[in-house]
């Protein structure tokens, strides 16, 4: 279930580029982006399997990876997260916003 909310806030949040974009957020900060949208915990290594899966090229620094996606991360809300309440420091998001409803 929780694999399926990553992909769903990948293919809409982000937006492939051509080429692996060292300026867009790496790995890391996507995890936290994405566990406040889906309302749970998600590590760095499901983000990077996830976007594995989907066809993402990457470029690892460290434990981290850079992906071909935009800089930009287009806000997600889930209106039935996997939680009921999360906290996240990281709102860093985009105007442009997309409501998912599961």
């Amino acid at each position: 279930m929780k694999t399926e909310y990553i992909k769903i806030w990948v293919e809409n949040a982000l937006t492939r580029t051509k080429n692996v974009n060292s300026n867009a957020p790496g790995s890391y900060s996507l995890k936290h982006i994405c566990e406040s949208s889906i309302g749970v915990y998600v590590s760095n290594q499901e983000i990077i399997d996830v976007m594995t899966e989907l066809g993402f090229e990457k470029r690892k620094y460290g434990v981290n990876y850079d992906f071909n996606i935009s800089k930009i991360v287009n806000k997600v809300v889930f209106k039935n997260k996997l939680a009921e309440t999360y906290e996240d420091i990281y709102r860093v998001y985009h105007k442009r916003s997309k409501t998912i409803e599961l």
